[in-house]
């Protein structure tokens, strides 16, 4: 998943993004409209972060909705799947 899935599908995350900081308000949540920069701007503004710190916290919540979603993107970390021709038990 990139972020730009998230910004296409803003109305679905912005409920997962108020959850996990919980400080942003409704009318932070409109600010950013699914703009990268813009949470940036806003997580660093409400937890007092540094840039650095505020891309970090994006970049980990990226990687669990990732997870979440089942569209992990870092070959290291995706699922091991069986050969094409492997027997399927159930």
């Amino acid at each position: 998943m990139t972020w730009e899935t998230i910004e296409q599908h803003w109305s679905q995350f912005k409920g997962v993004v108020q959850s996990n900081w919980p400080k942003l308000s409704d009318k932070d949540i409109a600010f950013v409209a699914g703009n990268q920069d813009r949470l940036r701007i806003k997580v660093q503004q409400q937890y007092l972060l540094t840039e650095g710190e505020a891309n970090g916290e994006i970049a980990h919540f990226l990687e669990e909705q990732e997870l979440a979603q089942g569209t992990v993107t870092d070959p290291m970390r995706a699922p091991e799947q069986p050969p094409k021709n492997a027997p399927r038990f159930r």
